[in-house]
């Protein structure tokens, strides 16, 4: 039995990293969806979510008034979650150039002053964004090109990491990003993101739904799409550029606190999972959220069990010999990282796949105790 587990145990990690993306190739040869683009201008509201942003939000308001997209059609609105510091201050000396400031009379954060301040945006495109993430001057139109087609309810950016070497997290963190804009790409041709980047997503206004407040929007909002029968796409040329962490502990809270909430939204839209319902939307849903939340538990199991069969197949050896190797170079690159202050490009690889990994088990250790958080810290 247990040479059973160890089998189903190998092949969904494999699967998870190497077979999804093959998945989707050969999904998309059978059933990839023709979106039509056109250059249209719809009035649009860009919300960006603040907290105590006083080093960014001026960069931020400037960049956004910088944008190139028809003034009388944009509006801009910085969401304040009660911020204690400078932020809402030097907001208010963009109020003459249409910057409107929307302040929550509690903090509670980014998902409650997503539902407070939407309803009150007068935009039929609503663009959400944070006070770090700054764009490049087309994005709008970028974005608002591919509403031309009214199947499209949600339009994703790419968000681009500039100086990501400077920490093992953020060294990590940028190869993480390829890769998942990989899949993002692969996943768009059939109309079916299954995540957006909260710093740079699109959505119609009329699609909008209130949702709770410890729920992360950047993965309820793709769902909330697809239930309503609308497609989620991907735009590679709209393009949001973020600095990496530069403090490994912080972007490993962060890592924390993503993996209890996509636990607690993926409950939230349980019917999606629905492969009988649902198709081919549910696998990738199952693929690139479930497994990748299980992966730690798989990780472990595979661990545990692989000794206890080790000596009945040299395959057995050679995987157990191979995760020794693995997290031996994590371990190393930890160390050189904690006690040199320097950083291999080699290590950080293993180093950021367990250190996110570890994140992930202890969000669900977060989520078995009950404990729900809605007010996020910035870490940049």
């Amino acid at each position: 039995m247990m040479i059973v587990f160890f089998w189903v145990i190998l092949a969904l990690i494999i699967y998870t990293y190497f077979g999804y993306p093959v998945f989707l190739t050969l999904m998309a040869l059978l059933e990839r969806k023709q979106f039509k683009k056109s250059e249209i201008t719809p009035t649009v509201s860009l919300i960006i979510a603040a907290y105590n942003e006083e080093k960014s939000i001026q960069q931020k308001i400037v960049n956004s008034l910088s944008l190139d997209y028809p003034k009388d059609k944009l509006e801009i609105i910085i969401a304040s979650d009660c911020s204690s510091d400078k932020t809402e201050e030097i907001t208010a000396k963009y109020r003459d150039q249409g910057v409107r400031l929307s302040v929550a009379q509690k903090r509670s954060g980014k998902t409650a002053g997503r539902n407070r301040v939407v309803p009150e945006a007068r935009g039929e495109i609503n663009l959400l964004s944070d006070a770090t993430g700054m764009y490049e001057k087309d994005v709008i139109r970028k974005l608002v090109r591919n509403f031309a087609d009214r199947q499209v309810g949600c339009v994703a950016g790419i968000l681009r990491y500039i100086n990501p070497t400077s920490s093992v997290v953020g060294s990590g963190e940028g190869l993480y990003w390829r890769y998942e804009v990989v899949l993002r790409k692969k996943e768009s041709l059939l109309g079916n993101l299954t995540a957006v980047s909260g710093s740079i997503y699109a959505f119609r206004k009329e699609l909008f739904r209130k949702i709770p407040e410890e729920l992360a929007d950047d993965l309820i909002m793709p769902l909330t799409v697809k239930k309503l029968g609308y497609f989620c796409v991907f735009e590679p040329e709209a393009v949001c550029t973020e600095e990496a962490a530069k403090e490994d502990s912080e972007e490993f809270s962060k890592r924390v606190r993503i993996a209890n909430r996509n636990i607690m939204g993926l409950l939230y839209c349980a019917s999606l999972l629905n492969i009988f319902k649902y198709g081919v939307f549910a696998v990738q849903l199952i693929s690139h959220k479930v497994l990748r939340l299980l992966m730690p538990l798989m990780m472990i199991a595979l661990f545990v069990i692989n000794p206890l069969i080790m000596n009945r197949s040299e395959i057995f050896a050679s995987v157990w010999a191979a995760q020794i190797f693995f997290y031996g170079a994590a371990l190393l690159g930890f160390i050189i990282q904690k006690r040199f202050s320097k950083r291999n490009k080699v290590l950080c690889v293993p180093l950021f796949f367990c250190l996110t990994n570890l994140g992930i088990l202890l969000g669900i250790f977060k989520f078995c105790r009950g404990q729900k958080k809605a007010i996020w810290e910035p870490v940049r």
